[in-house]
């Protein structure tokens, strides 16, 4: 398969920028400890041309939780804003954690880059997701890129394969050609594509996609590219006056650790708005809306923001989230600029403790009791390979972590 990206030797680089601690926040009805990182002083990224200096990571518009303390960000468009470079990037970041905190950026290494073409950008990234299941555009854990045009495509996440661009639809060989021909192409109903994550529901998988023209989320099925339907996002700001600009989207399955207005057996979407009035909305994935938190003081357009800016001019400037569902995580990042406000907030349930599994699995829930609540909670955590779902701790979460549980489960205790 031919990359038509310019690609990069992996690169792996270390972080000097930690994370400073906010008073906490309540979403959704559940309370958060807050701490906020500047990624533009964490992330310093190579050029294509060697020579030439480190810059900056700014202005991300994308980001997508990968599992074990890792995040994918994409950085869109940056010379737009006068920035040192025609590149953009795709970034995997290791976020440090100590004592159950996150405590910065400790490492990345760079997924994907490119020069400016003279037709225009050949990486547009304005939203990134990751294909975890076995069917579909990006199958196999591998990157799903959202293009502004309106199309979808897949990169390999293989360090020995960086660049290399997937199959769509997927086993045509596509691939071997490279370009927007091998896309999923979504443009006969959005051509102003703002982000995509990918969910694990029903035959063949799902990329939800924002289309801020309208506003609306829309489902495609992942293996067939077929449209599936949509329904409208947005809410109002005092006086009635409607508030559409969504530019974020993330899914997370069902997990103990969400709070518990945003707990569904098939999992939840959170949607990010911004442009002076920042907010979230959760839906299920059938449209009902779940909930809808302002993230101003005052619930006003361009009013103080509930998250602390550091004297941001533009104050809060939501571009994406992601969440964390074994822990309850939630990743809000915000644009930013070439100098300034380039944040990640990390936003931990303050219930949230590790290593403080069950001694004994089948009171799971350790409520002090063996019923049905501690299959409840079981699950979940199984089904994000949590840590405390590995009943028989063989360092593995599996099949058999399912028997281990229910033979202590059914006996009562330990």
């Amino acid at each position: 398969m031919r990359s038509f990206l310019r690609v990069l030797p992996v690169v792996v680089g270390t972080a000097v920028s930690a994370a400073h601690a906010q008073s906490t926040i309540t979403l959704f009805g559940t309370e958060y400890s807050v701490v906020r990182i500047n990624y533009s002083d964490a992330i310093r990224v190579p050029r294509i041309i060697p020579s030439l200096p480190l810059v900056p990571f700014i202005e991300s518009e994308g980001l997508q939780w990968i599992g074990d303390n890792k995040l994918l960000l994409s950085a869109d468009d940056v010379n737009d804003a006068g920035g040192p470079t025609n590149e953009n990037w795709i970034i995997e970041a290791t976020l440090a954690e100590e004592n159950c905190v996150i405590t910065g950026i400790a490492s990345f290494r760079v997924v994907l880059t490119q020069l400016v073409a003279s037709t225009g950008y050949d990486l547009n990234p304005t939203g990134v997701t990751f294909n975890p299941s076995t069917r579909g555009l990006g199958a196999g854990g591998n990157v799903v890129v959202a293009w502004g045009d309106g199309r979808l495509l897949g990169f390999s996440a293989d360090p020995a394969q960086q660049g290399v661009q997937l199959d769509f639809p997927v086993g045509s060989g596509c691939g071997t050609v490279g370009g927007i021909e091998c896309s999923l192409d979504l443009t006969s109903r959005n051509n102003n594509l703002e982000d995509v994550v990918f969910a694990p529901v029903g035959d063949n998988g799902a990329f939800f996609t924002i289309n801020q023209d309208q506003p609306t989320i829309e489902r495609w099925d992942a293996v067939t590219g077929a449209f599936v339907g949509e329904f409208p996002v947005g809410f109002a700001l005092p006086g009635g006056t409607p508030l559409f600009d969504a530019k974020g989207i993330t899914y997370s399955t069902n997990s103990t650790r969400l709070p518990a207005a945003l707990q569904r057996s098939d999992g939840v979407l959170i949607v990010a708005f911004d442009d002076g009035f920042p907010g979230l909305q959760a839906f299920a994935l059938d449209g009902t809306l779940l909930g809808t938190e302002v993230l101003t003081v005052d619930g006003t357009a361009g009013g103080i923001a509930r998250l602390d800016v550091d004297g941001c001019p533009e104050q809060l400037h939501l571009e994406s989230l992601s969440v964390d569902p074994a822990t309850g995580r939630l990743f809000l990042s915000n644009q930013g600029s070439l100098t300034l406000c380039n944040y990640l907030w990390v936003l931990t349930p303050v219930t949230h403790s590790c290593g403080t599994c069950a001694p004994c699995a089948a009171d799971f829930n350790q409520d002090g009791g063996v019923d049905g609540a501690d299959v409840a909670s079981f699950f979940p955590e199984w089904e994000n390979s949590g840590g405390c779902a590995d009943v028989n701790q063989d360092g593995g979460v599996d099949g058999a972590d399912i028997e281990a549980f229910f033979l202590t489960w059914e006996a009562g205790g330990c």
